[in-house]
Order: structure tokens, then C-alpha cells, then sequence
């Protein structure tokens, strides 16, 4: 029998599935099943050297690595940080770590420093580290990007740790550097369930914010800083009543 509509697509996603049952044999005759494992640092490295060749450019295994390091196995930001070095290097074909670093450091260390105040509920900290980040032309996406993966981390790092993981289990795991392993315990016995769970609704809504509301890039990541600070912080910030008296209207 023909199909009604042929250029109709379905996507079916699913943790598990019954190799042996009959939806899954129908599937097999009319469609691909496409598996989707989490690839290791080694895969994601090799990934990421291709795509660096595919750009007439090599990567050197010391700037490889630090790549990784600073920008974990999430494959947007891995790319987006590889372009923006790119761009550096010009015509020259090899990126040394020098480059990397060069590129990527002082916007890590900005970023890890908001994360950082996040965690300790310092208001004007974390919001003078977005304003800077935003004034050096860094993408109000590309913040949210990373603020958003350390909550999914943190999420990992509570759960593996309440399972009672020990440390070096949980870096294992995460692959990061140990000191912003460290900075994630501490930041993840601070906050209860509850706040997290609240937290990835407000990075959904400033996502969802800063993709129809271009205008509304610096206001909206500020209104997520005051959200995301904790309990009690904003009382402690001048900066606070000032941003939430401009977005009462917009939000």
C-alpha cells in the first residue's frame, strides 16, 4: 500500500526500546533507527579535529586538550569557541594552546567568576560579570549557554552525591577540572531540589526570551542573575531593586 503522504517525516526519540516487538520490527521496514550514545573525550576530541580540518586548520593536541577542558563536551560551544580562534589565527593553519588560551581564558575565567558568585548568592558579583562579558561582545546566548550547563552539572553533581559518589567517582564522570568540581559541590550542597528544578525553568524562559526578544539580551540575563543568586541575596544588592523595577513591566 502506498503511503498517503510521502514527504511526511516522524521522529520517534526514546531512552529504551523493545528490539523484538512489533512496533519496533515496523519501524525497521520503513524507517532508520539512528543510535545516539554520549560520546567519550577521546570521540568528541577526534570530532572536533575533523571539523578543524574541514576549515583548513590543525589543532595541536596540547591546544586540543585545553579546547576541551575549557569548554566540556557540549559540541555548540565547542565549535563556537573554535571559530572565534579561527578568526584569531587568520591564515595560519596550526592553533597552538597559546591560541586557545589566548581566546578562550579571560572569557572562561569572566564566566566562571559569574558562576562562581552565582553559588555564593553574590548579586552585584555575578551581574557585573555579565555587563562585562556583554561590553566585550560576548552573545547573550553564549552566556546563557554556559550558565546554563553548569545547573545541568550541578544537578549531576547533587545527584551522584546524594547516591553517595565519592569525588574523584563524580570528576570521572563530569570530566572537568578539579577545581570547578569543587566549586560545584559546594554550590550544589547549598541549594535544595527544589530551587534547581526552579532554576531550569528560568534558564527555559530567558531562552525562549532571548530568542523572540533580541532587545530584551542584557535585561533579561539580569532578571536570570536575581532569580538564580538564591534565596535571601537579592535583599543584598542595590543593583537588585534597580533591575527589578525595569523588568516588572517586561516580564
Amino acid at each position: 500500500m502506498r503511503h498517503p503522504f510521502p514527504q511526511v517525516r516522524f521522529i520517534f526519540l526514546t531512552k529504551r526500546i523493545d528490539r523484538k516487538g512489533s512496533f519496533f520490527r515496523s519501524l525497521q521496514r520503513i524507517g532508520k533507527l539512528i543510535p545516539c550514545t554520549k560520546s567519550g573525550p577521546q570521540e568528541v576530541q577526534d570530532w572536533l579535529q575533523d571539523w578543524a580540518r574541514k576549515k583548513g586548520k590543525f589543532l595541536t593536541p596540547p591546544a586540543l586538550q585545553a579546547l576541551y577542558e575549557l569548554a566540556g563536551d557540549d559540541v555548540n560551544l565547542l565549535v563556537g569557541e573554535l571559530e572565534k580562534i579561527i578568526l584569531l589565527v587568520g591564515e595560519r593553519e596550526e592553533i597552538g594552546i597559546e591560541d586557545v588560551l589566548a581566546q578562550g581564558g579571560k572569557r572562561m575565567h569572566h564566566i566562571f567568576k559569574v558562576i562562581e558568585a552565582l553559588g555564593y548568592g553574590k548579586v552585584d558579583e555575578a551581574l557585573k560579570g555579565v555587563r562585562s562579558l556583554l561590553e566585550h561582545g560576548e552573545e547573550p546566548l553564549g552566556i546563557l549557554g554556559m550558565i546554563s550547563r553548569h545547573f545541568r552539572l550541578l544537578s549531576v553533581v547533587k545527584e551522584m552525591d546524594s547516591d553517595g559518589r565519592s569525588t574523584a567517582e563524580i570528576g570521572r564522570r563530569l570530566r572537568i577540572p578539579a577545581s570547578y568540581l569543587q566549586s560545584l559541590l559546594s554550590h550544589a550542597s547549598s541549594i535544595p531540589w527544589s530551587f534547581l528544578e526552579k532554576a531550569f525553568q528560568d534558564l527555559l524562559r530567558t531562552d525562549l526570551l532571548l530568542k523572540t526578544e533580541k532587545g530584551l539580551g542584557t535585561l533579561a540575563l539580569e532578571r536570570l542573575i536575581l532569580d538564580l543568586a538564591g534565596p535571601g541575596a537579592i535583599s543584598g544588592s542595590e543593583n537588585a531593586s534597580e533591575v527589578t523595577r525595569e523588568g516588572k513591566s517586561k516580564f
